[in-house]
C-alpha cells in the first residue's frame, strides 16, 4: 500500500482536545493511521 503525507492541525475534527496542539505533517497509509503517529509524536 503506498502512503500519502498529511498535513494535521488544531483545525481538524477533535484536534483540539489533544494535549499537544499545534500543526503536523505525517506520511502514513491512512487518516487514521496519521492521526494516531500524530498523537505520539513528541510535542
Amino acid at each position: 500500500m503506498k502512503t500519502r503525507i498529511f498535513k494535521l492541525s488544531l483545525t481538524a475534527a477533535n484536534w483540539d482536545l489533544e494535549e499537544n496542539q499545534g500543526e503536523v505533517i505525517v506520511r502514513a497509509q491512512s487518516l487514521a493511521d496519521a492521526r494516531i503517529v500524530a498523537r505520539e509524536a513528541p510535542g
